[in-house]
C-alpha cells in the first residue's frame, strides 16, 4: 500500500518520521518559496510562513491584472484563463466553478528526504 501526502509533509522534521518513509506527497517546488522567502528575509529581517505565497501570489495577480487588463480585468473570463498564471509556488488557475487547480511535484520520502518523482509542469498547455 502506498502512503500519500500533502504539501504539509515538506518539513524536516515529517519527513524524518519512520512510518512516512516511501510514502509520496504533492507540493510546489522549492525554488519559488526558496526566492520569495530570501527577498522577504532581506526586508523584514524573519522568515515568511510557507503558506504566504498563497497570499502573495493573490495580491501580485491582481496588481498585474489592474495593469494589464482593462475594465475587464476581474471578469470570469479573465480570471477562468486556461492558460492559468504563474505565481512563486509554480503554475495556477482557477476553474469556473470557484475551484483551483495548481501544478504541482510528487516527491517521495527516503532517509528524510523529500527527492522529485514528477515535476511539476511548468503551464497547462495541453490541459482541459
Amino acid at each position: 500500500m502506498q502512503i500519500l501526502g500533502t504539501g504539509l509533509w515538506n518539513d524536516a522534521r515529517v519527513l524524518k518520521l519512520p512510518a512516512l518513509q516511501g510514502a509520496w506527497f504533492s507540493a510546489p517546488e522549492n525554488g519559488g518559496y526558496n526566492a520569495f522567502s530570501a527577498r522577504y528575509h532581506a526586508k523584514y529581517g524573519s522568515d515568511p510562513t510557507r503558506i504566504a505565497t498563497l497570499s502573495y501570489d493573490a495580491v501580485s495577480l491582481a496588481a498585474a491584472l489592474a495593469h494589464t487588463q482593462g475594465s475587464q480585468r476581474y471578469s470570469e473570463n479573465v480570471l477562468t484563463n486556461r492558460s492559468g498564471f504563474n505565481g512563486a509556488d509554480g503554475v495556477f488557475r482557477f476553474l469556473p466553478d470557484g475551484a483551483n487547480e495548481r501544478g504541482l511535484s510528487v516527491l517521495e520520502i527516503n532517509d528524510g528526504i523529500a527527492t522529485p518523482i514528477s515535476p511539476a509542469p511548468h503551464s497547462f498547455a495541453g490541459a482541459s
